[in-house]
């Protein structure tokens, strides 16, 4: 058997209880409703009221919520990142209104973007971890099953996932600890392991996971340009709850989360970013097979298409692909079109299956092999 990589969408997380991305506003008033004192309080909350009625013509019933048509994540984040990259405000929403009337400029308004921008990424993360909190998850069941293979390092992850999923699975897995690759070193990787910010160290079964879009459990600090790992838990939700330990040890500068948005226009500036799509590459240039889980290749992922692409092409030995995404509301029409869209683009050598990714998780190895 080759080497193969499990390629892990918003579907398979979705099949442990996580909100798709057309989900996440809705599920942020729903749990706002009757939770009014958590995530920030009024504050946040009246400014992201206002963001919607303003820009989107929404109004916030929460009597009427289910009839609200809210924008996906992704359209929003890629709205706001045009205009902070360009630099533009939004008609509506021009000025951070101030007692001094002198502070009424422009470049408030780009900082009430940016503000915007954060309490959106923000709010991402506290219902991600609020709707999986008590999951019974089935990537703890797939990485149970795959022992064997993830022993002989025959088997690599890459997830376009914020979730910790993937990860908290591989690291608890029968009790036994691996050393997850990201890509990337942590600046907490040598600390001393009686150090609260210890993270655990290299062992011999080491695991590539390559997260594509960011992580919860990843701190970014801009001044010292490092990343800090929280193990087993979101540390993003340290910026919402526990503002006091979210801080670098070294300059006392306040983290920022590490987390690319699935629109067009995605800035891939920061290094460790583009370090993790770069090791991502060389890795899938060894597999053999790829099976992309709950993952429908959307239109918007043309930096995925293009990685793709490129390993699918500069090889000598063809690349198999097996799709796992099929679930009990999906109709014929929506499997009919998602597998046309995988046939054109990557041709004819893809197993377009009917399984879904509670069923792989059971018995992934039959896939695989």
């Amino acid at each position: 058997m080759g080497k193969t990589a499990i390629f892990l969408g918003a579907g398979a997380s979705k099949a442990d209880g996580a909100p798709l991305q057309g989900e996440l506003f809705y599920e942020y008033f729903i749990y706002k409703q009757s939770h009014p004192l958590k995530f920030g309080g009024a504050g946040i909350e009246n400014e992201l009221t206002a963001f919607f009625n303003k820009v989107f013509s929404l109004t916030i019933n929460y009597q009427k919520l289910k009839s609200v048509k809210f924008p996906t994540f992704e359209e929003v984040l890629g709205l706001l990142d045009q205009a902070l990259l360009r630099n533009e405000s939004l008609i509506n929403y021009e000025y951070i209104h101030s007692s001094d009337e002198d502070e009424n400029t422009l470049q408030n308004n780009y900082g009430r973007l940016q503000k915007i921008r954060d309490y959106i990424i923000l709010m991402m993360a506290d219902i991600i971890h609020n709707k999986l909190l008590n999951s019974n998850s089935n990537h703890v069941k797939l990485c149970n099953s795959l022992k064997q293979v993830i022993n002989e390092q025959d088997i690599i992850f890459v997830s376009t996932n914020y979730d910790i999923l993937i990860d908290n699975a591989l690291l608890s897995r029968n009790n036994n600890i691996y050393d997850i690759d990201y890509g990337f070193e942590f600046i907490n990787s040598h600390l001393n392991n009686n150090d609260l910010d210890y993270f655990i160290a290299p062992s011999s079964l080491k695991v590539k996971l390559f997260k594509l879009h960011g992580s919860l459990n990843w701190l970014y600090c801009p001044t010292c340009n490092n990343v800090k790992i929280t193990l087993l838990r979101k540390g993003i939700i340290d910026l919402i709850h526990n503002i006091s330990n979210a801080h670098c040890r070294y300059c006392n500068t306040q983290y920022s989360p590490i987390i690319i948005p699935p629109t067009y226009f995605k800035n891939m500036n920061n290094v460790f970013i583009s370090t993790i799509w770069n090791k991502a590459e060389q890795a899938l240039r060894e597999v053999e097979h790829i099976i992309f889980c709950g993952y429908s290749f959307p239109d918007a992922d043309i930096h995925i298409k293009y990685l793709i692409k490129r390993i699918q092409t500069n090889r000598a030995i063809p690349l198999k692909f097996t799709v796992i995404n099929n679930h009990l509301n999906k109709s014929d029409e929506e499997r009919k079109i998602e597998k046309d869209r995988f046939n054109r683009f990557l041709g004819q050598n893809v197993n377009y299956t009917d399984n879904s990714f509670e069923e792989f998780a059971k018995k992934p190895m039959e896939i695989i092999k």
